[in-house]
Protein backbone atom coordinates (compact mmCIF):
# COMPACT_ATOMS: atom_id res chain seq x y z
CA UNK A 1 0.00 0.00 0.00
CA UNK A 2 2.85 2.69 0.68
CA UNK A 3 4.43 1.77 -2.52
CA UNK A 4 1.07 2.55 -4.53
CA UNK A 5 0.64 6.18 -2.33
CA UNK A 6 4.29 6.87 -3.48
CA UNK A 7 3.92 6.58 -6.99
CA UNK A 8 0.72 7.85 -7.10
CA UNK A 9 2.90 11.05 -5.42
CA UNK A 10 5.45 10.71 -7.95
CA UNK A 11 3.18 10.56 -10.91
CA UNK A 12 0.26 13.76 -10.06
CA UNK A 13 2.13 16.25 -11.04
CA UNK A 14 2.78 14.45 -14.24
CA UNK A 15 -0.77 14.23 -14.83
CA UNK A 16 -2.08 17.37 -13.78
CA UNK A 17 -2.20 20.41 -16.31
CA UNK A 18 0.94 22.94 -15.88
CA UNK A 19 0.09 25.99 -14.48
CA UNK A 20 1.22 29.15 -16.22
CA UNK A 21 2.77 32.35 -14.72
CA UNK A 22 0.75 35.23 -15.67
CA UNK A 23 3.30 38.43 -16.10
CA UNK A 24 3.14 41.36 -13.47
CA UNK A 25 0.79 44.46 -15.35
CA UNK A 26 2.44 47.54 -14.86
CA UNK A 27 1.53 50.98 -15.47
CA UNK A 28 3.74 54.15 -14.94
CA UNK A 29 3.31 56.94 -12.43
CA UNK A 30 5.18 60.37 -13.21
CA UNK A 31 4.37 62.90 -10.15
CA UNK A 32 5.38 66.64 -10.56
CA UNK A 33 5.07 69.22 -7.64
CA UNK A 34 6.18 72.92 -6.70
CA UNK A 35 8.73 73.22 -5.07
CA UNK A 36 10.31 70.46 -6.72
CA UNK A 37 12.23 68.04 -4.98
CA UNK A 38 9.70 67.11 -2.80
CA UNK A 39 9.68 64.06 -0.79
CA UNK A 40 7.48 60.99 -2.35
CA UNK A 41 5.62 58.62 -0.54
CA UNK A 42 3.97 55.64 -1.94
CA UNK A 43 1.97 53.66 0.66
CA UNK A 44 3.88 55.13 3.61
CA UNK A 45 7.65 54.69 2.14
CA UNK A 46 9.91 56.92 0.57
CA UNK A 47 10.50 56.41 -2.47
CA UNK A 48 12.40 59.65 -4.47
CA UNK A 49 11.86 63.01 -4.88
CA UNK A 50 10.28 65.14 -7.65
CA UNK A 51 10.14 64.87 -10.33
CA UNK A 52 9.38 61.15 -9.91
CA UNK A 53 8.43 58.45 -12.33
CA UNK A 54 8.62 54.86 -11.83
CA UNK A 55 6.95 51.56 -13.51
CA UNK A 56 4.38 50.21 -10.82
CA UNK A 57 2.06 47.26 -10.33
CA UNK A 58 -1.83 48.06 -11.05
CA UNK A 59 -3.98 49.08 -8.64
CA UNK A 60 -4.63 51.62 -5.97
CA UNK A 61 -2.00 53.29 -3.82
CA UNK A 62 -1.81 56.00 -1.29
CA UNK A 63 1.05 59.24 -2.62
CA UNK A 64 1.78 61.55 -0.08
CA UNK A 65 4.22 64.48 -0.86
CA UNK A 66 5.64 66.31 2.12
CA UNK A 67 8.41 69.25 1.69
CA UNK A 68 10.14 71.44 4.30
CA UNK A 69 7.76 74.65 5.04
CA UNK A 70 4.77 73.54 3.50
CA UNK A 71 1.83 71.12 4.01
CA UNK A 72 2.05 67.78 3.34
CA UNK A 73 -0.23 66.79 0.56
CA UNK A 74 -1.98 62.91 0.46
CA UNK A 75 -4.06 61.46 -2.17
CA UNK A 76 -5.73 58.37 -3.40
CA UNK A 77 -4.50 57.38 -7.17
CA UNK A 78 -4.79 53.86 -9.02
CA UNK A 79 -2.37 52.78 -11.72
CA UNK A 80 -3.56 51.28 -14.95
CA UNK A 81 -2.37 48.87 -17.19
CA UNK A 82 -0.23 50.44 -19.93
CA UNK A 83 -1.36 53.54 -18.91
CA UNK A 84 0.57 56.81 -17.72
CA UNK A 85 -1.05 57.93 -14.66
CA UNK A 86 0.35 61.72 -14.09
CA UNK A 87 0.11 63.33 -11.17
CA UNK A 88 0.97 67.45 -10.73
CA UNK A 89 0.07 69.39 -7.30
CA UNK A 90 1.56 73.30 -5.71
CA UNK A 91 2.20 71.98 -1.90
CA UNK A 92 0.39 75.09 0.06
CA UNK A 93 2.79 76.90 2.77
CA UNK A 94 2.51 76.20 6.33
CA UNK A 95 1.19 79.01 7.85
CA UNK A 96 3.58 81.71 9.12
CA UNK A 97 6.73 82.89 7.65
CA UNK A 98 9.24 80.33 6.34
CA UNK A 99 13.07 81.38 4.77
CA UNK A 100 15.48 79.32 3.44
CA UNK A 101 19.20 80.59 2.61
CA UNK A 102 22.52 80.12 1.07
CA UNK A 103 24.52 79.77 3.11
CA UNK A 104 22.33 78.62 5.54
CA UNK A 105 22.69 79.73 9.49
CA UNK A 106 22.25 83.44 8.72
CA UNK A 107 20.77 84.98 11.67
CA UNK A 108 17.45 86.89 11.26
CA UNK A 109 15.05 89.38 12.38
CA UNK A 110 11.76 90.47 12.10
CA UNK A 111 10.51 93.63 12.68
CA UNK A 112 13.85 94.39 14.73
CA UNK A 113 13.53 91.63 16.69
CA UNK A 114 15.74 88.68 16.67
CA UNK A 115 13.84 84.76 15.61
CA UNK A 116 16.88 82.81 14.72
CA UNK A 117 18.61 82.01 11.82
CA UNK A 118 17.90 79.99 9.01
CA UNK A 119 16.21 77.62 7.75
CA UNK A 120 13.11 79.07 9.59
CA UNK A 121 10.40 77.17 9.02
CA UNK A 122 6.73 78.73 9.60
CA UNK A 123 7.27 81.57 12.36
CA UNK A 124 3.80 81.93 13.40
CA UNK A 125 3.34 86.28 12.69
CA UNK A 126 0.29 88.10 12.98
CA UNK A 127 -1.25 89.21 9.58
CA UNK A 128 0.07 92.68 7.49
CA UNK A 129 3.88 93.64 6.58
CA UNK A 130 6.72 92.80 8.22
CA UNK A 131 10.42 93.70 7.59
CA UNK A 132 12.68 90.70 7.65
CA UNK A 133 16.63 91.67 8.13
CA UNK A 134 19.34 88.78 7.23
CA UNK A 135 22.65 89.46 8.81
CA UNK A 136 25.70 87.19 8.03
CA UNK A 137 29.04 87.77 9.03
CA UNK A 138 31.63 88.59 5.22
CA UNK A 139 28.16 88.89 3.47
CA UNK A 140 26.01 91.74 2.58
CA UNK A 141 22.81 92.95 4.35
CA UNK A 142 19.45 92.14 3.49
CA UNK A 143 16.57 93.32 3.42
CA UNK A 144 12.95 91.62 2.33
CA UNK A 145 9.45 92.93 3.06
CA UNK A 146 6.69 90.12 2.75
CA UNK A 147 3.33 90.34 3.71
CA UNK A 148 1.39 87.59 5.50
CA UNK A 149 -2.44 87.07 5.01
CA UNK A 150 -4.73 85.77 7.72
CA UNK A 151 -4.18 82.10 7.91
CA UNK A 152 -1.54 81.43 5.40
CA UNK A 153 2.41 81.29 4.54
CA UNK A 154 5.10 82.77 3.07
CA UNK A 155 8.14 81.09 1.65
CA UNK A 156 11.10 83.06 0.63
CA UNK A 157 14.10 81.91 -0.64
CA UNK A 158 17.35 84.06 -0.33
CA UNK A 159 21.20 83.28 -1.60
CA UNK A 160 23.30 85.81 0.61
CA UNK A 161 25.50 88.23 -1.62
CA UNK A 162 29.36 87.58 -0.01
CA UNK A 163 31.22 91.03 0.51
CA UNK A 164 34.25 89.05 -0.29
CA UNK A 165 35.86 87.64 -3.74
CA UNK A 166 39.72 85.91 -4.05
CA UNK A 167 42.77 87.42 -5.57
CA UNK A 168 45.45 85.34 -6.47
CA UNK A 169 49.16 87.30 -7.61
CA UNK A 170 51.92 85.29 -9.98
CA UNK A 171 55.02 87.47 -10.41
CA UNK A 172 58.19 86.22 -12.20
CA UNK A 173 60.98 86.31 -12.01
CA UNK A 174 60.82 85.64 -8.22
CA UNK A 175 62.04 87.91 -5.32
CA UNK A 176 59.37 90.65 -6.90
CA UNK A 177 58.42 92.55 -3.79
CA UNK A 178 54.54 92.67 -3.37
CA UNK A 179 52.70 95.71 -1.92
CA UNK A 180 48.63 95.44 -1.57
CA UNK A 181 47.08 98.51 -0.35
CA UNK A 182 50.25 99.78 0.87
CA UNK A 183 50.41 96.32 3.09
CA UNK A 184 53.20 93.66 1.83
CA UNK A 185 51.71 90.89 0.64
CA UNK A 186 53.08 87.39 0.69
CA UNK A 187 51.35 86.47 -2.43
CA UNK A 188 50.52 82.57 -1.40
CA UNK A 189 50.23 79.98 -4.48
CA UNK A 190 46.39 79.50 -3.50
CA UNK A 191 43.75 82.22 -3.36
CA UNK A 192 43.33 84.69 -0.45
CA UNK A 193 39.92 85.97 0.91
CA UNK A 194 39.69 90.14 0.18
CA UNK A 195 36.89 92.26 0.74
CA UNK A 196 35.41 93.10 -2.43
CA UNK A 197 36.01 97.32 -3.70
CA UNK A 198 39.05 98.39 -5.34
CA UNK A 199 42.14 97.77 -4.40
CA UNK A 200 46.09 98.54 -5.47
CA UNK A 201 48.46 96.02 -6.28
CA UNK A 202 52.08 97.61 -6.55
CA UNK A 203 54.81 94.68 -7.85
CA UNK A 204 58.78 95.91 -7.91
CA UNK A 205 61.73 93.78 -8.61
CA UNK A 206 65.73 95.01 -7.44
CA UNK A 207 66.56 94.06 -11.47
CA UNK A 208 64.37 96.35 -13.10
CA UNK A 209 64.45 99.72 -12.51
CA UNK A 210 60.64 100.53 -12.44
CA UNK A 211 57.78 99.12 -10.73
CA UNK A 212 54.44 98.10 -12.09
CA UNK A 213 51.87 99.58 -10.18
CA UNK A 214 47.65 99.27 -11.32
CA UNK A 215 44.15 98.86 -9.63
CA UNK A 216 41.75 96.25 -9.52
CA UNK A 217 38.49 95.40 -8.15
CA UNK A 218 37.41 92.43 -6.80
CA UNK A 219 34.14 91.44 -7.26
CA UNK A 220 31.35 89.14 -5.15
CA UNK A 221 32.34 85.62 -4.74
CA UNK A 222 34.37 86.12 -7.87
CA UNK A 223 38.61 85.03 -8.03
CA UNK A 224 40.48 87.76 -9.75
CA UNK A 225 44.00 86.68 -11.03
CA UNK A 226 46.69 88.95 -11.88
CA UNK A 227 50.11 87.66 -13.92
CA UNK A 228 52.86 89.78 -14.07
CA UNK A 229 56.14 88.84 -16.02
CA UNK A 230 58.96 91.40 -15.43
CA UNK A 231 61.39 89.65 -17.85
CA UNK A 232 59.37 91.02 -20.61
CA UNK A 233 61.05 93.97 -20.31
CA UNK A 234 63.94 94.31 -22.53
CA UNK A 235 66.54 96.82 -23.48
CA UNK A 236 65.05 97.61 -26.60
CA UNK A 237 61.88 97.96 -24.81
CA UNK A 238 63.93 100.77 -22.02
CA UNK A 239 65.80 102.23 -25.41
CA UNK A 240 62.50 103.40 -26.98
CA UNK A 241 60.50 104.24 -23.67
CA UNK A 242 63.77 106.96 -22.91
CA UNK A 243 63.44 107.99 -26.69
CA UNK A 244 60.13 108.78 -26.49
CA UNK A 245 59.23 109.44 -23.27
CA UNK A 246 55.82 107.76 -22.16
CA UNK A 247 55.44 106.36 -25.61
CA UNK A 248 57.21 103.88 -28.34
CA UNK A 249 56.05 101.71 -30.42
CA UNK A 250 56.97 99.88 -33.45
CA UNK A 251 54.45 99.32 -36.17
CA UNK A 252 54.62 97.01 -39.04
CA UNK A 253 58.42 96.83 -38.08
CA UNK A 254 58.73 100.38 -38.31
CA UNK A 255 59.16 103.35 -35.30
CA UNK A 256 56.49 105.52 -35.21
CA UNK A 257 56.94 108.51 -32.75
CA UNK A 258 54.70 109.55 -30.21
CA UNK A 259 52.54 111.58 -32.18
CA UNK A 260 48.88 111.86 -31.12
CA UNK A 261 47.91 109.59 -34.03
CA UNK A 262 50.14 106.98 -32.77
CA UNK A 263 49.10 107.32 -29.20
CA UNK A 264 45.38 106.93 -30.42
CA UNK A 265 45.90 104.34 -32.45
CA UNK A 266 48.16 102.16 -29.87
CA UNK A 267 44.71 102.70 -27.03
CA UNK A 268 42.31 101.34 -29.49
CA UNK A 269 44.49 98.57 -30.38
CA UNK A 270 45.00 97.78 -26.90
CA UNK A 271 41.14 98.39 -26.19
CA UNK A 272 40.33 95.68 -29.41
CA UNK A 273 43.01 93.71 -27.59
CA UNK A 274 41.21 93.28 -24.08
CA UNK A 275 37.50 93.78 -25.87
CA UNK A 276 38.86 89.92 -27.92
CA UNK A 277 39.72 88.74 -24.83
CA UNK A 278 36.61 89.48 -22.65
CA UNK A 279 34.49 88.15 -25.34
CA UNK A 280 36.17 84.91 -24.84
CA UNK A 281 35.82 85.11 -21.12
CA UNK A 282 32.02 86.20 -21.13
CA UNK A 283 31.65 82.98 -23.60
CA UNK A 284 33.43 80.80 -21.17
CA UNK A 285 31.18 82.59 -18.43
CA UNK A 286 28.16 81.82 -20.29
CA UNK A 287 28.60 78.23 -20.97
CA UNK A 288 29.29 77.38 -17.27
CA UNK A 289 26.16 79.45 -16.21
CA UNK A 290 24.12 77.13 -18.80
CA UNK A 291 25.59 74.02 -17.46
CA UNK A 292 24.64 75.01 -14.02
CA UNK A 293 21.53 76.45 -15.11
CA UNK A 294 20.56 72.47 -16.83
CA UNK A 295 21.89 70.71 -13.91
CA UNK A 296 19.74 72.84 -11.38
CA UNK A 297 18.87 70.08 -8.46
CA UNK A 298 15.77 72.20 -7.83
CA UNK A 299 13.18 75.13 -8.16
CA UNK A 300 14.96 77.35 -6.37
CA UNK A 301 18.32 76.32 -7.13
CA UNK A 302 16.86 76.86 -11.06
CA UNK A 303 15.55 80.37 -10.14
CA UNK A 304 18.89 81.98 -8.52
CA UNK A 305 20.58 80.24 -11.63
CA UNK A 306 18.11 81.58 -14.05
CA UNK A 307 18.71 85.16 -12.88
CA UNK A 308 22.63 84.66 -13.45
CA UNK A 309 22.58 82.96 -17.24
CA UNK A 310 20.28 85.84 -18.12
CA UNK A 311 23.06 88.44 -16.60
CA UNK A 312 25.88 86.65 -18.25
CA UNK A 313 23.88 86.84 -21.53
CA UNK A 314 24.16 90.57 -21.38
CA UNK A 315 27.60 90.58 -20.83
CA UNK A 316 28.21 88.74 -23.61
CA UNK A 317 26.37 90.64 -26.22
CA UNK A 318 28.01 93.38 -24.52
CA UNK A 319 31.56 92.25 -24.69
CA UNK A 320 30.62 91.49 -28.55
CA UNK A 321 29.53 94.97 -29.22
CA UNK A 322 32.70 96.13 -27.32
CA UNK A 323 34.86 94.41 -29.36
CA UNK A 324 33.61 95.35 -32.91
CA UNK A 325 33.70 98.59 -32.04
CA UNK A 326 37.33 98.75 -31.10
CA UNK A 327 38.22 96.54 -33.80
CA UNK A 328 36.59 98.88 -36.76
CA UNK A 329 38.12 102.06 -34.46
CA UNK A 330 41.53 100.97 -34.29
CA UNK A 331 41.60 99.43 -38.03
CA UNK A 332 40.85 103.19 -39.36
CA UNK A 333 42.93 105.17 -36.65
CA UNK A 334 45.96 102.64 -38.25
CA UNK A 335 45.02 103.86 -42.28
CA UNK A 336 45.56 107.34 -40.48
CA UNK A 337 48.69 106.51 -39.16
CA UNK A 338 50.34 104.53 -42.35
CA UNK A 339 49.24 108.08 -44.82
CA UNK A 340 50.73 110.42 -42.11
CA UNK A 341 53.81 108.29 -41.90
CA UNK A 342 54.08 108.02 -46.00
CA UNK A 343 54.21 104.20 -45.53
CA UNK A 344 54.06 101.45 -48.93
CA UNK A 345 51.73 98.90 -47.11
CA UNK A 346 49.45 97.71 -49.88
CA UNK A 347 49.48 93.91 -49.24
CA UNK A 348 48.76 94.75 -45.51
CA UNK A 349 46.04 92.76 -44.09
CA UNK A 350 46.18 93.11 -40.46
CA UNK A 351 47.40 95.63 -37.92
CA UNK A 352 50.42 94.60 -35.35
CA UNK A 353 51.25 96.37 -32.79
CA UNK A 354 53.71 95.94 -30.07
CA UNK A 355 53.57 97.40 -26.77
CA UNK A 356 57.50 98.36 -25.44
CA UNK A 357 56.73 100.88 -22.76
CA UNK A 358 55.21 99.87 -18.88
CA UNK A 359 51.39 99.18 -18.63
CA UNK A 360 50.32 100.40 -15.31
CA UNK A 361 46.91 99.01 -15.53
CA UNK A 362 45.90 95.56 -13.55
CA UNK A 363 42.14 93.62 -14.31
CA UNK A 364 40.69 90.53 -13.44
CA UNK A 365 42.15 87.50 -15.22
CA UNK A 366 44.61 90.03 -17.53
CA UNK A 367 48.59 90.37 -17.39
CA UNK A 368 49.90 93.69 -16.50
CA UNK A 369 53.73 95.20 -16.40
CA UNK A 370 56.03 95.09 -19.76
CA UNK A 371 54.09 94.01 -22.35
CA UNK A 372 56.01 92.21 -25.47
CA UNK A 373 52.81 90.96 -26.89
CA UNK A 374 51.82 91.48 -30.63
CA UNK A 375 49.04 91.91 -31.32
CA UNK A 376 47.26 91.40 -35.17
CA UNK A 377 43.76 92.70 -35.59
CA UNK A 378 42.08 91.93 -39.02
CA UNK A 379 41.15 95.23 -41.45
Amino acid sequence: MLRILLAAATLLPLLLPAQTEHPVRLGLLIVECAPDSAVVAINGEIVGTTPFQDSLPVGPYTLTLSSPGYQDRTESITVSVDTIRRFGTRLRPLPGLTVFTIPSHVRLMVDSIAVGETPLIALPLAPGKHTVSLRLDEYRPRDLTVTIDSGAGVVRYVKMVPAFGFLSVHASPSGAEITLDSAAFSAPPGPVKLATGQHTLRIRHPDFPLPVEGTFEIEPGRHTRISNDLSAFSLRAMLFSAAVPGLGQVVDGHLLEGTAQCAAVITAAFAARNAVRNVTIAEHDLSVAQSFYDAAPDEHSALLRREQLLHTRTSVGTARRARALWISAAAALYALVLADAAIDHSFVHWLQIEEVRPVPFVNDRYQIGWSSATMKVPL
